[in-house]
């Protein structure tokens, strides 16, 4: 049996499998790019979601209404929500950079109420985007209040 003087691998070996993991590397960043914003999207909607289902409790709790109302603008540069009782001012609250109100989907500028039995004045559907158009709209049922978060504009 030949034993072998260089135990190891070649400069060319190595160059290959640099050269590999660099492609491979190149075509995973974008997607996890992407994967990244769409998961602060969907945080972004849980939040809101979460938001929603706070006001609609201590509506209940308090038995006071509670509101939230809508802000954006056309370059969506400070989107977000303004919440609190009724008949006082409210906190706002921006939204998370790259997420926005798709002002295009949603409806008119009235605040969403929350009566002290728990259910809404209205339905109300709140569309969240983020900069690669991933759409994720949060749900108010009209008649239970019930709160959701569903895949683009929902059913």
């Amino acid at each position: 049996m030949r034993r072998r003087g260089n135990a190891g691998f070649t400069l060319v070996e190595l160059l290959f499998v640099l050269a590999l993991i660099g492609v491979l590397s190149l075509a995973a960043v974008p997607q996890g790019s992407r994967l990244l914003t769409f998961f602060s999207l969907q945080r972004a909607a849980r939040e809101l979601a979460g938001t929603l289902r706070e006001l609609q409790n201590r509506a209940v709790v308090e038995e006071r209404a509670y509101y939230i109302q809508f802000i954006y603008s056309l370059d969506h540069g400070r989107d977000g929500y303004r919440a609190g009782p009724f008949g006082e001012k409210g906190v706002f609250h921006r939204l998370p950079e790259g997420i926005s109100i798709a002002n295009n989907y949603l409806q008119p500028k009235t605040p969403l109420l929350f009566y002290p039995s728990g259910s809404p004045n209205t339905g109300a559907s709140i569309p969240l985007q983020n900069k690669q158009g991933d759409l994720l709209t949060v749900k108010v049922m009209v008649a239970t209040g019930r709160v959701r978060v569903v895949q683009g504009l929902g059913g």
